[in-house]
Parts: structure tokens; sequence; C-alpha cells
């Protein structure tokens, strides 16, 4: 146990030291900068709206056990009008509007390759509406979305990602390494580190 401890202690001196050294945004955003402008934009009206023509098979997921923490992660997500995946985009997004009305997650984490083929241009870009806002629009997806960047990503602009979090009243991503802290029913903490794996492996990488 006292290893195990160790070891996960010394793995998050790790993350903070590269997340110090390594930020590939320049964004200087607070937590509260964030929360002030999700509730701008729910008092405007927010994003959220149910997906009319959504079909759910009844009892078809699991029972999350009690005082368990549900969240959704999902990865490589935003192709939405390319020539491939396009439509199992909008089938996933089907799929865990449905899971998500069913066990009500908490939050939910992007993977990376939030936008394909190269990432955004600035925070309006069109493709947050059209990748993002209007796929996963049912309200049961309307809790805070902790993002993380990938290869594709950094092909656009990383900065704008955190500047989106200032547009959105869910996206919240204040930097290319960050981390949340989420309380727990029981008194506990849940801490995730978000970590920008590319700009880590540029750093690392024998030239």
């Amino acid at each position: 146990q006292r290893r195990r401890l160790a070891m996960g202690s010394f793995f998050v001196g790790v993350c903070m030291l590269m997340m110090l050294t390594t930020q590939s945004t320049d964004a200087r955003i607070t937590r509260e900068d964030i929360r002030r402008a999700h509730l701008a934009v729910r008092e405007r009206g927010g994003t959220s709206s149910p997906v009319a023509d959504l079909r759910c098979e009844a009892d078809s997921l699991p029972t999350a056990p009690e005082g368990a923490v549900k969240f959704f992660a999902l990865g490589d997500w935003g192709v939405r009008g390319l020539d491939v995946g396009s439509e199992a985009q909008l089938d996933v997004a089907r799929g865990i509007s449905c899971a998500a009305r069913a066990i009500r997650p908490r939050f939910i984490v992007t993977l990376g390759d939030n936008f394909y083929p190269k990432g955004v241009t600035s925070e309006n870009d069109r493709q947050f509406s059209f990748k993002f806002e209007e796929v996963y629009r049912d309200d049961a997806l309307h809790v805070p979305w902790f993002p993380s960047l990938g290869d594709h990503d950094h092909l656009g602009d990383v900065n704008a990602q955190s500047m989106y979090s200032l547009k959105s009243d869910r996206w919240s991503m204040p930097r290319a390494w960050y981390v949340e802290v989420i309380p727990l029913t029981n008194g506990g903490k849940l801490q995730l580190i978000f970590v920008d794996w590319v700009a880590l492996e540029g750093r690392l990488s024998v030239s």
C-alpha cells in the first residue's frame, strides 16, 4: 500500500513539474473565469436542447454501484462533416445521449483529437458548434466537459480550445495541462490530471 501511494505521489509530482515547463497554451484562465462565463451563457439561454427523435432502450445498461462516480470518456470524436466517420460521430452521440439519460454522468472527459483534421483556428471557429454543441446537445449531456488535446488538435490553435471555455457553458479547459478535483459523496476527492502528451512527447523525444 505504501509503495503504491509513493508511486502515485511520484507520478503526480512528475506531472506537475512537466505541467509547469511544457504548457502549450498561453491562456491564463482561472476556474472562476470559467464559472462566470458558464453562468453568463446559461443566462442567455444556454446551448442544450433535448433530442426529440431519440429512441432509447429501457434498462439496457447495468446499474451503477451506490456512491459510484459516474462519468463518460470519449476520444477521436470531432469528425462530423468529413468523408470518414461523420455518421459514426452522430451515432455515438445518440448512444451516449441515451446512456446519459439512464446513468446521469457528473462530467465528461475527452481524450484528445477533439477536432479533425487540423484542430481549430480560433475560439470562434465554426467547428465548436458543428462538431460539439450541435452534436452533443441533449440535456443529459449538459454537464461539465473536461477536454484534453491530441495530435490533430496540435495542428491548429490549441490556445483557442482553452479560450472557448469562456464562450461555452460546459467546455472547461483552463490550459493544456490542468488538474480537476471532484468531491465525492463519502467526503473523499477524485483528482483528474490532464496531460498534454503531444507536448510531452516532443519534449522527451530524441531528434
